[in-house]
């Protein structure tokens, strides 16, 4: 959501430092059903990546040191701006509504706002030590900030800031500044760090408040702790936090490599969808990209499907953006997708352990792909066309999400037939997909 800023927390860099030795560095691990490949990397020595941020038709933005740098693409880099002298960039984002990008200094607590179409820069006064930022629709903004760090006892709060309005407090915390977010119904999630730093295990805690509550308090009134209607305890540390398309909180840590992920609608965390950037690395900021589609959801195709940037830093010159997408299931044929009269073999991998995998058959030609069902409220995608009589065959799929089933063919004709393979698990899983639709060429 936004971008990387250690400095306003020095504790999180130690803490990170000491638990995660470049030295030794593993490969990231998705969730089932999920892959992933780097977008953007900088590994530029001694300069710290303090934000990098997608936007849309117009690249990549970088808070590198003070400086703002945009790359178009990645073998360009320009600076069309940079911060007053003395000053660190402190969080970026990237408000998609307004097709703009948001930043502000540390010290002097500048808001900057950019419009990456004309190149031109504004600003207006936020708030000074701010970490993390939610743009409204109106072009103000939420700011979790600690104006009075590092003075000892100062605690964070959350603040409205905006072009034409002075700074006011909505909410005093305890502790040092977390991350911020809105879900889609208005209501307001934020990060409590607690007074000890670093934070122990479990020290941290979400706190939600109701978004009529929130509408009041930018009127004109405040919030309470007391205002927070859900809380979730436990967590290990609170770095930044974004919310996908089916209501699921993705949270990172600065201080581990794991991104976590709550189940849909709550702020109970789904222990099979964590994400690993990889041993060495902490995972840091995030970002959402919707598709218009496919959800953000294990096995939907990923040419249709929304995904996830996963910022991942090793504290010392790398920094790197991961995108997370769904991956649906694969259909392999052996010998190929041309043989003749004999038997060939078909198999489903990459598919959801246990359940079945239905491998389905037509003779008439492929349609464009659609939704045709929703399971789970997820949507199954089909590219043969149910129109026309289509021949199905059930087979279990192993514990590692494999099936498969021989096809035989007799000889005597020569044409084509379309294969694509369902993989179906017990109905409130949420975890079913469908291969690509093959062409086999059947030779006399």
């Amino acid at each position: 959501m936004r971008g990387v800023l250690a400095a306003a927390r020095p504790w999180s860099v130690l803490s990170a430092l000491l638990a995660l030795p470049a030295l030794s560095q593993t490969n990231p691990t998705m969730p089932v059903g999920f892959a992933a490949e780097p977008v953007f990397v900088e590994a530029s020595q001694g300069a710290v990546v303090r934000g990098a941020v997608h936007a849309p038709g117009f690249g990549w933005f970088v808070a590198l040191g003070r400086t703002l740098q945009h790359r178009p693409d990645p073998q360009t880099r320009l600076t069309p701006w940079s911060l007053p002298p003395g000053d660190d960039i402190a969080w970026l984002l990237f408000d998609a509504p307004g097709a703009r990008l948001l930043g502000g200094a540390l010290r002097q607590g500048i808001v900057f706002v950019h419009d990456p179409a004309t190149a031109t820069t504004t600003t207006y006064q936020g708030v000074a030590n701010a970490f993390d930022a939610v743009p409204l629709p109106n072009g103000d903004l939420l700011l979790s900030a600690n104006p009075n760090w590092p003075a000892p006892g100062a605690s964070s709060g959350i603040w409205l800031v905006g072009p034409t309005r002075s700074p006011r407090e909505l909410l005093r915390l305890n502790g040092p500044s977390g991350p911020l977010t809105l879900d889609r119904s208005g209501n307001l999630l934020v990060a409590e760090l607690g007074t000890v730093i670093p934070v122990p295990p479990g020290g941290a805690r979400l706190l939600r408040f109701p978004a009529a509550r929130v509408v009041a308090a930018i009127a004109g009134t405040t919030l309470t702790i007391a205002d927070a209607d859900r809380q979730s305890p436990g967590w290990n540390g609170l770095y930044d936090l974004e919310f996908d398309d089916r209501g699921c909180l993705h949270v990172s840590d600065s201080g581990s490599s794991t991104v976590l992920r709550t189940w849909p609608g709550t702020l109970t965390r789904d222990p099979s969808a964590a994400i690993d950037v990889g041993t060495g690395f902490a995972g840091l900021q995030l970002q959402f990209e919707p598709a218009t589609t496919a959800p953000f959801a294990a096995f939907q195709p990923a040419e249709r499907a929304s995904s996830l940037l996963v910022g991942a830093s090793d504290f010392v010159g790398r920094h790197e953006v991961l995108r997370l997408h769904p991956q649906r299931p694969d259909l392999g044929l052996w010998p190929g997708t041309t043989f003749g009269a004999g038997t060939a073999r078909a198999t489903v991998t990459n598919a959801p352990a246990g359940g079945f995998g239905v491998f389905a058959g037509s003779a008439h030609p492929l349609v464009p792909e659609r939704a045709v069902a929703l399971l789970d409220a997820l949507p199954v995608w089909f590219a043969l066309d149910d129109r026309q009589p289509i021949a199905t065959r059930i087979v279990p799929l192993d514990a590692n999400g494999t099936a498969t089933t021989a096809l035989i063919h007799p000889g005597g004709f020569a044409g084509q037939v379309h294969l694509q393979a369902f993989t179906l698990t017990a109905a409130g899983i949420g975890q079913h997909g469908s291969t690509a639709a093959v062409t086999v060429t059947l030779l006399p």
